[in-house]
């Protein structure tokens, strides 16, 4: 089995991310190991370049790894079990919380309803995640769009929503998602509320934003 370990960062990986990196152990079905980093500031098209790297190296699974999450040591031994179990899953990922406390106690409440182990989902957050290789080159490129939520009040844009997004798309081409609850990842820096509205959306390759309405917007996510 070939594996690509794919980390999308600013530049800035955390502390507890490089010591749970190095300490990251592999199940021994892996004959061939790889990492890549793509830097940036445009995360979907992080995700994006990495997806395109697994297929050109001709890899059968692709991990990404955010760089301020601490995984377990065995998360990638687990994630690649639930796909290989299941040939009609693309997408394994792991349950993802916070370091703050007030959030970790949240987490543990909503864990609570979930089993210990893989529970399929119509989607998740790619903070720690494996990927079919296989079920991405049989999408179109490109592979990840984006959402930009437009915060009038506070003059912010901020990118979200890709990793949803190849969910659905996996989910219409007949894959399955699947969140494991048992393997518990911890992000390191908050990254702000979950995105209520995206009010604008584009596809990675486009490059001019067309500024639409919420109205408009939530049509056309229907039409999509």
């Amino acid at each position: 089995m070939k594996l690509l370990i794919g980390i999308p960062t600013g530049g800035t990986p955390t502390r507890g991310f490089i010591d749970a990196l190095s300490a990251l152990a592999l199940p021994a079905s892996v004959t061939s190991s790889e990492r890549v980093v793509w830097t940036g500031n445009f995360v979907p098209a992080q995700r994006e370049m990495i997806a395109r790297d697994a297929v050109r190296l001709d890899v059968d699974y692709v991990a990404m790894l955010d760089d301020d999450v601490v995984v377990p040591r065995d998360a990638l031994i687990r994630l690649l079990d639930v796909l290989q179990r299941d040939p009609g899953a693309a997408i394994s990922g792991a349950f993802c919380g916070t370091s703050d406390s007030n959030s970790l106690a949240a987490t543990s409440g909503t864990l609570s309803a979930l089993s210990e182990g893989p529970v399929r989902v119509d989607g998740l957050g790619f903070a720690c995640v494996v990927l079919r290789v296989a079920a991405l080159r049989a999408l179109e490129l490109p592979y990840f769009a984006a959402h930009v939520y437009v915060d009038s009040a506070t003059r912010t844009l901020r990118q979200c929503n890709e990793d949803h997004m190849l969910c659905l798309r996996m989910r219409k081409a007949g894959y399955r998602v699947v969140l494991h609850a048992g393997v518990r990842a911890c992000r390191e820096r908050a990254i702000g509320a979950d995105c209520p509205q995206a009010q604008v959306s584009f596809p990675f390759e486009t490059v001019q934003l067309q500024a639409n309405g919420p109205r408009e917007a939530r049509a056309r996510r229907e039409r999509e």
